[in-house]
């Protein structure tokens, strides 16, 4: 797969995206799974270019192919392994800065169940020269408006915890095919704030209503226990997510019988 940007782009991120992906790499030098590898980066004339593994569908694209929506069972082993690859990024301080359904990838031939993260134009290194970050609010907000999370939108510097709560709004997200603040009928100039306020004001019970706990602990976990140096409890919530599978796979037993 190739990607492409002009050469005198007024939003150069190509070769910022080749070294965050060079980063993720192990100390050898080879790409750990879940994570594309970079094949080639060149700069032309007119344009650059990177070249990269073909992968599959976008989970976005699947949600679309199943009709909207993805069952509980399947979103519940596809946030197994995105928090996975969430957890990687974080380990080579980057935080991503934009979780989405179209952000994530499954692999392809016998890789075809293999969770992959992509798109790292606006990924960020949250811990410099022995030292994490400190917060600040920047004004310009990078992300995805749908799924950024409520201090993103507010203009303050991302961590850690802001890929939590954007990887819970696309859990969310892939089981109820919305989101409650999407379609907000404003002018573009203020859909920003608008939708923050509406993304704060939707109670949690409301946002996970008819899903297992686990999601409106998920949220509330990212919103407020995490503060902004905060390592987040990867195994923990996958922990919570699998649990949730084993219930799931209970019920189901019980209701076949």
């Amino acid at each position: 797969a190739v990607k492409i940007e002009q050469r005198r782009s007024d939003l150069p991120q190509l070769e910022h995206e080749v070294n965050s992906y060079l980063a993720l790499r192990r100390k050898d030098g080879t790409y750990p799974r879940g994570i594309p590898r970079i094949r080639d980066y060149e700069t032309g004339a007119s344009l650059k270019y990177m070249v990269m593994d073909l992968l599959g569908h976008s989970i976005e694209t699947m949600r679309k192919k199943c009709g909207g929506t993805l069952s509980l069972k399947t979103v519940l082993m596809l946030a197994d392994q995105m928090l996975m690859r969430v957890e990687h990024v974080h380990s080579r301080n980057i935080v991503h800065r934009d979780i989405k359904p179209d952000n994530f990838v499954m692999g392809d031939g016998e890789e075809k169940d293999r969770v992959y993260i992509v798109d790292f134009g606006l990924a960020k290194a949250f811990f410099k020269d022995g030292h994490h970050i400190k917060p600040r609010v920047t004004q310009n907000m990078a992300g995805t408006m749908r799924y950024c999370s409520v201090m993103t939108h507010k203009g303050h510097e991302q961590s850690r915890r802001d890929d939590i709560e954007s990887l819970a709004y696309v859990l969310i997200y892939l089981l109820k095919g919305r989101l409650p603040w999407q379609g907000i009928n404003v002018p573009e100039r203020k859909r920003c704030r608008a939708t923050m306020k509406r993304k704060r004001a939707v109670p949690l019970a409301e946002l996970c209503d008819g899903l297992p706990s686990a999601f409106v602990r998920m949220v509330h976990y990212a919103r407020h226990d995490l503060k902004f140096t905060d390592k987040p409890d990867y195994r923990g919530l996958r922990r919570m997510f699998r649990e949730c599978a084993e219930e799931d796979r209970k019920s189901t037993r019980l209701n076949s019988s």
